[in-house]
């Protein structure tokens, strides 16, 4: 089987768990870059993984066929700018939330520049421990053997998911790439709760947190059941559930958390059009 070499530019938290599902699944760490400012980060790759490490980023990607961008939306336009002049039929994919494949085609592009490929992804920190869901869009012209390839990368981390058009990364950015942080601040609130009505803390966050772990397991028990039907079931009318329920609508909860991910929407739309 072929395997291209792939260079990381940017050995982060998201890029380094993608990197060890390769490996775990047998990708040849010697096709595997990873570039880095930090010297330690690399240290620690080498050392666990194996791989091939650089400060450069453009040694990285003259050596690949293809480069992740895996660095912070705010250093894209000058990571793009730093490598562009060695850039030509690679294969880019791009983790930044927020730019656009126009904005990072016109950010490689040169006189010299070919058939360059940019897929955009966006998967979330459950990545980190092999339970992530990444949303994926590309351009119709992409190749079969492009996506393939893609989808082959990221399945090592995670759930694939095929958008139909560029702005619904800003949804799936707001929905499941900041998803986990929602999951956690409402953790954080039920523990609380526990606590403020007479627990102890280690016996509120036990309880809390097991009791995720089970919904989540029969969300996904089979045959599926939608997460309304499992509430209702849990929902005796009168009960001690119904009256919690009571609070959370007349509150709007359901109103409020569609507010929020709408306000996580828009910010990714407004970082697409601001200029680093």
């Amino acid at each position: 089987m072929h395997h291209p070499v792939i260079a990381f530019i940017g050995a982060g938290n998201m890029s380094s768990a993608i990197i060890a599902g390769l490996i775990t699944n047998g990708y040849p760490a010697k096709k595997i870059i990873a570039a880095n400012r930090g010297a330690e980060k690399l240290k620690q790759l080498s050392a666990n993984l194996g791989i091939q490490t650089t400060q450069n980023n453009s040694n990285a990607a003259k050596q690949a066929d293809v480069v992740v961008l895996g660095v912070k939306p705010f250093l894209i336009k000058t990571i793009c700018e730093e490598i562009k002049p060695i850039i030509s039929n690679q294969l880019i994919i791009s983790v930044a939330a927020g730019k656009t494949i126009s904005s990072i085609m016109q950010y490689l592009t040169t006189e010299t520049s070919a058939d360059i490929t940019v897929v955009r992804a966006m998967p979330n920190t459950p990545c980190l421990i092999l339970k992530g869901v990444i949303g994926l869009f590309t351009d119709k012209s992409t190749s079969v053997k492009n996506r393939d390839f893609v989808v082959t990368l990221f399945e090592n981390v995670g759930e694939i998911v095929w958008l139909e058009n560029e702005k619904q990364i800003d949804i799936v950015t707001a929905l499941s790439g900041s998803g986990p942080a929602y999951y956690f601040y409402l953790t954080e609130a039920l523990i609380k709760a526990g606590v403020e009505l007479g627990l102890e803390e280690r016996v509120s966050q036990k309880l809390v947190t097991q009791t995720a772990i089970g919904a989540t397991a029969m969300l996904n028990s089979k045959p599926l059941q939608s997460a309304e039907s499992l509430r209702k079931s849990v929902t005796s009318p009168h009960g001690t559930t119904a009256a919690a329920i009571n609070v959370f609508d007349s509150n709007k909860v359901m109103e409020i958390t569609s507010d929020a991910v709408a306000a996580g929407t828009n910010r990714g739309e407004e970082m697409s059009k601001e200029t680093e």
